[in-house]
């Protein structure tokens, strides 16, 4: 598998760059500093995974009473589609399935299923796909 990054993690690491070279134009350090600076930095994020491939997991909870929304914040995940937004309203009732999407780096989702069920009686069912984006 080919190492991507994205446009947006690039842009924010010109962005910093160019901020720092900005403040710091008294020093009399030149652009090639801040080049050099910024082709280190994407060096060392890239050996550490933070750019690289990223990943898709669509996955399916289930469980009965409110929707543990804060598990959305907690995962970084969200519904997938317009129906699974409604089954996570406040008005549906009885056991119910919600699927959900998460973007992330590693190949694993870390979907943390034993925190769904411990403090929300929610059950991660089902992985339906992780696929590389």
């Amino acid at each position: 598998m080919a190492n991507t990054t994205t446009a947006a993690d690039i842009l924010k690491l010109i962005e910093d760059t160019r901020a720092e070279y900005r403040d710091d134009t008294d020093s009399g350090r030149s652009g090639r500093y801040a080049l050099a600076n910024l082709a280190a930095e994407l060096k060392k994020r890239f050996d550490d995974g933070y750019l690289g491939d990223l990943y898709r997991t669509d996955y399916v909870v289930e469980g009965v009473g409110e929707f543990p929304h804060d598990m959305l914040r907690y995962t970084q995940s969200w519904p997938k589609d317009e129906t699974d937004s409604r089954a996570m309203g406040a008005d549906c009732e009885g056991q119910r399935r919600v699927t959900l999407t998460r973007y992330h780096r590693d190949p694993t989702p870390h979907l943390a299923k034993d925190r769904w069920l411990s403090k929300f009686r929610w059950t991660v069912v089902e992985v339906l796909a992780t696929v590389q984006s």
